[in-house]
């Protein structure tokens, strides 16, 4: 009997600590969870401040605001619908969330557009860890709506290696009623969000500095783990173009013209032009190379240039325009103010002639 009540104590323990997290989760969001079953949720008029200490190029201390739909830029004018919109899709490269309001690229891409286009209007709708997965979901609730003229998505850096994003596909597509009430848990809905960041994490997206300098580390790796490595990713190269055909037949739908973005990466570049460091034998993740990244992003950067051919859409190259070094990234993927500026002048070349026929 006494262990009996010891089993049953232990349960009520555990269910009494799993209901006090849930009702916890429920009342705060101390991870910063955006993407919830089936749904996003999206801070509204606030301001996060961040110190950094390490990234170069960056401030100091990062302001970084979102506006009455949750995105960073101007609120939606009344006017809306006459002015010439535009809101960019992406990551944490399109996010830029270490460059204080007015540095990410796609603020200044909206000073530059309203040079000589002052009716233009930029959103940031870019969401750090964010992939084609989260993309969908966030078009659907929150960017379509709007019926915004353009939409700009600079994708793949989140895909890459992603085997975990089928999964959650999958989660996605079954009925609420087979979900439950498990699909409705804050709990379920943290593990999820940890999967996500960790498995961002493990493919070398996160932000962080790298240190280049004479005394950098360097790796090869052999020919034969190369070819292993990018036949591994080809599968999962495959899914993207999938899931990226679908997201640009559903702003095609909703009237929206889809600009597709090539992902550029400091790894691109054998070697960087300011220190002089050979990137193609940089360390990347545990047993790879700078080398294997770059080949690797460049199978998901094909994939998008083949979904602009496919269905004759606009694509800006950046992978292939944008010249790379230690100056414009702190890390692999994410701009410096140096690299953000950079980036909107690209954009904005190579979105004029789009733009100008949307205003005739």
């Amino acid at each position: 009997m006494n262990a009996v009540k010891r089993v049953g104590y232990g349960l009520f323990l555990v269910a009494f600590t799993l209901l006090v997290a849930e009702l916890l989760l429920r009342t705060t969001d101390p991870f910063g969870i955006r993407i919830r079953g089936d749904r996003i949720t999206l801070d509204a008029k606030v301001v996060h401040t961040f110190r950094n200490e390490q990234l170069p190029d960056v401030d100091s201390l990062v302001h970084l605001g979102r506006n009455a739909i949750g995105f960073r830029g101007p609120d939606p004018p009344a006017d809306l619908s006459t002015r010439l919109s535009i809101v960019a899709v992406g990551g944490s490269t399109t996010e830029c969330m270490y460059l204080s309001d007015g540095q990410d690229w796609p603020s200044l891409l909206a000073k530059l557009l309203a040079a000589d286009m002052p009716q233009v209007w930029v959103n940031n709708a870019g969401l750090d860890g964010h992939s084609t997965f989260g993309h969908r979901i966030l078009l659907e609730d929150h960017i379509l709506p709007l019926k915004p003229d353009v939409v700009l998505l600079l994708v793949g850096a989140n895909e890459l290696g992603r085997r975990d994003i089928g999964r959650f596909d999958r989660y996605q597509l079954r009925d609420r009623s087979i979900r439950g009430i498990f699909g409705e848990m804050e709990l379920v809905h943290s593990f999820q969000a940890w999967r996500m960041a960790r498995a961002a994490k493990e493919q070398g997206v996160g932000h962080g500095s790298i240190s280049l300098n004479v005394d950098a580390p360097r790796r090869e790796i052999p020919h034969e783990q190369l070819v292993l490595e990018l036949d591994a990713e080809r599968p999962l190269v495959e899914a993207y173009k999938e899931r990226l055909t679908g997201l640009v037949k559903l702003i095609q739908a909703n009237g929206s013209l889809p600009v597709l973005m090539t992902q550029p990466s400091l790894f691109t570049a054998a070697f960087d032009p300011v220190t002089g460091v050979d990137l193609s034998r940089y360390p990347w993740q545990e047993h790879s190379n700078g080398a294997a990244l770059a080949a690797k992003l460049a199978m998901y950067n094909e994939s998008t240039l083949q979904v602009g051919r496919e269905l004759q859409l606009p694509v800006i190259d950046l992978a292939a325009t944008m010249k790379v070094s230690s100056r414009e990234f702190y890390d692999a993927f994410h701009f410096t103010r140096t690299g953000s500026r950079v980036v909107s002048a690209l954009v904005a070349e190579g979105l004029r002639p789009y733009l100008a026929d949307l205003l005739d």
